[in-house]
């Protein structure tokens, strides 16, 4: 754990749950509602890795506390650098039994499913719409080209790809010559 400017500083992780597919599909999130940067923003589910957890770990005991949820895989699609200076884990999370989520913890609003459109329209966090970006470069890039238009329009997230763009670059051509 680090500090910086009066905050601990925690390695985090973060995971995209989905149900559906194509048209239909859907992942879930919640708005925040700490008194921090993010307060009323949308956001997906995960935490702080405490010591001795790895990044995998830590998302599977945060859907169980927070969801109730058994994440049955992680993947891991991106490293990148949180807000205050940690490292952020941006997963696609495989859980068993989803069902009526209900959370257990008071700063997080209701768990609200939204589609893919609604996330892009929405006042998601921008490390979060980075996310979903890149869980759909590789695995729904057709859906990813049918919501370009919006993503075009989302200043906040396009300044966050601006100051992170030369790893994102290397991270998407990778990805396109097939070494991710």
């Amino acid at each position: 754990m680090r500090y910086s400017d009066n905050y601990f500083v925690k390695d985090s992780v973060f995971g995209l749950i989905k149900r559906g597919e194509d048209e239909n599909l859907e992942f879930v999130c919640y708005k925040e509602n700490k008194k921090n940067k993010f307060n009323g923003r949308l956001r997906f589910y995960g935490g702080g890795i405490e010591e001795g957890e790895t990044y995998d770990l830590t998302l599977k005991r945060e859907l169980k506390e927070e969801l109730d949820l058994h994440m049955e895989s992680c993947k891991l699609l991106k490293e990148i650098r949180n807000t205050l200076g940690g490292v952020g884990y941006l997963c696609y999370a495989e859980v068993l039994n989803l069902k009526d989520l209900k959370h257990k913890e008071e700063e997080m609003g209701e768990p609200q499913w939204l589609s893919v459109e609604e996330l892009f329209k929405s006042n998601l966090v921008p490390n979060s719409k980075l996310l979903l970006y890149l869980y759909l470069l590789s695995y729904s890039p057709h859906l990813l080209s049918k919501h370009i238009d919006v993503i075009k329009t989302d200043v906040d997230f396009l300044l966050y790809l601006q100051e992170n763009f030369d790893d994102i670059y290397k991270d998407f051509i990778g990805r396109l010559r097939g070494n991710s």
